[in-house]
C-alpha cells in the first residue's frame, strides 16, 4: 500500500479499484489518516478506510 496521505477522494477510488478494494470514507477533503500502513500488502477484496479532511488555509 502507498502512503496516501494528501490524496483527494476520487483518486483513492481509482486505487481501490486498481487493488480491488472495499473503501470506508470517513469525512470529505483529502486524505489524513489510512487504515493499511504504507509499505504493507494488501489482499484483494481486502477493506481500506481513509479519513478525510479539507484543507487548511
Amino acid at each position: 500500500m502507498p502512503d496516501i496521505t494528501g490524496w483527494s477522494q476520487r483518486d483513492v477510488k481509482k486505487l481501490v479499484s486498481l487493488y480491488n478494494l472495499k473503501l470506508d470514507v470517513i469525512g470529505k477533503g483529502f486524505v489524513t489518516k489510512q487504515s493499511a500502513r504504507t509499505g504493507t500488502l494488501v489482499k484483494e477484496n481486502g477493506k481500506l478506510t481513509v479519513e478525510l479532511a479539507e484543507p487548511k488555509e
